[in-house]
């Protein structure tokens, strides 16, 4: 996917590419967050186009369906998930979590994880919406399609749809030369942030994805956005 870098993200990037992605050295629990930054373009329009969607992400808020929308082959989405457009996540058979429960958070984390990955064919916004940097949930129906974000926001909403923490659920940007700049899930737990990444179904602590560390989403304040790393 393609994303537009602000100055002090570029600068970071291209003047330290020959530096190993892994920190040597003792591995720290959380994202280090470094000076302000711009938010990434595709998250700034989303706030605007679908603002419901952006509001998520406050602690207090819960996730709320985003308007329809229509791929590049007219074939309307259903946002924010099918199975909870179309009532067919089972609460039954997903209980809402205990939001101190470490344990069974992370189960949902490994559950969600797998299942996205699994069922949503990984698609560039181009070719799904017909334009680039598109944020928007990916839905699991038989038609979900999106890229590293889309599957990232998907995550994020099947995890508040189980009752997960909203402020310890949000978005990083990193990057990799087989990857490019890519946009991954991050999830605060007691031992440190984890990664949910639309590359593997491995769950994974930050420090040790390989990425090197663009920028994050401030955790309680979505607005915000820092230099990670």
């Amino acid at each position: 996917m393609r994303y537009r870098l602000n100055l002090a993200l570029s600068a970071l990037l291209l003047g330290s590419a020959a530096t190993p992605a892994l920190a040597q050295g003792p591995a720290h629990g959380f994202v280090p967050m470094g000076e302000v930054v711009d938010a990434p373009f595709g998250y700034s329009e989303m706030c605007e186009s679908a603002p419901a969607l952006c509001q998520s992400f406050a602690s207090s808020a819960q996730a709320a369906p985003a308007p329809m929308l229509a791929n590049a082959a007219g074939t309307l989405l259903t946002q924010p998930t099918a199975a909870l457009a179309e009532g067919t996540l089972d609460q039954a058979a997903t209980p809402l979590l205990a939001q101190n429960d470490e344990p069974a958070l992370m189960a949902a984390l490994y559950r969600v994880n797998l299942r996205v990955n699994r069922v949503v064919a990984q698609k560039t916004d181009m070719t799904v919406y017909g334009r680039e940097e598109m944020w928007r949930p990916s839905g699991t129906g038989p038609r979900a399609a999106g890229d590293c974000e889309d599957l990232a926001l998907e995550k994020r909403v099947e995890l508040l749809g189980q009752n997960f923490p909203a402020d310890r659920l949000f978005m990083g940007i990193v990057y990799s030369r087989a990857s490019g700049v890519h946009a991954v899930l991050v999830a605060r737990m007691a031992q440190g942030d984890l990664v949910l990444d639309n590359r593997t179904n491995t769950i994974t602590p930050w420090d040790a994805t390989g990425y090197r560390w663009l920028s994050i989403q401030t955790p309680g304040a979505p607005a915000e956005w820092h230099l990670a790393g």
